[in-house]
């Protein structure tokens, strides 16, 4: 008997693009509302504090490997702290730029400093990531 490939149902779809459009929402938002909170007397730290805690506060751990998700949540933690430091002290598109294209700035370092041959497929995708951060922050070239 063959076998025929799942497809999702309608509802699951409006569900899953619902879910991809308030995600993109909330993510171009996010750096707005964090400025909006500085200029009203919130520190970066207070902020990065909240957005750290209030989530950790909800999960709890099963598993006994507590040191690595100790270091995801502290790795978290400051990337959170310097993107709000960043969106206090610069424009909100310049630290959106410094934020998103960090994993672009791994990949040329991979490339140089490791020396290693990267696949064209790897350049292709580091070269839209990047114009994408550039159309997304509204930077001009």
């Amino acid at each position: 008997m063959q076998k025929r490939p799942l497809r999702p149902t309608h509802s699951a779809t409006g569900v899953s693009l619902a879910a991809i459009a308030a995600a993109a929402l909330l993510w171009a938002s996010g750096g707005v509302v964090a400025s909006d909170l500085f200029d009203a007397g919130v520190t970066p730290p207070e902020l990065t504090e909240a957005r750290v805690l209030i989530p950790a506060a909800r999960r709890r751990p099963e598993s006994p490997g507590l040191r690595p998700l100790a270091g995801l949540g502290l790795s978290l933690a400051f990337v959170t702290a310097t993107y709000f430091l960043a969106i206090d002290r610069l424009d909100v598109a310049v630290a959106i730029v410094l934020q998103y294209t960090a994993p672009i700035l791994v990949v040329l370092w991979v490339a140089f400093a490791a020396r290693r041959r990267l696949s064209a497929n790897v350049w292709v995708a580091s070269l839209g990531a990047f114009l994408g951060v550039v159309l997304v922050s509204e930077l001009v070239l």
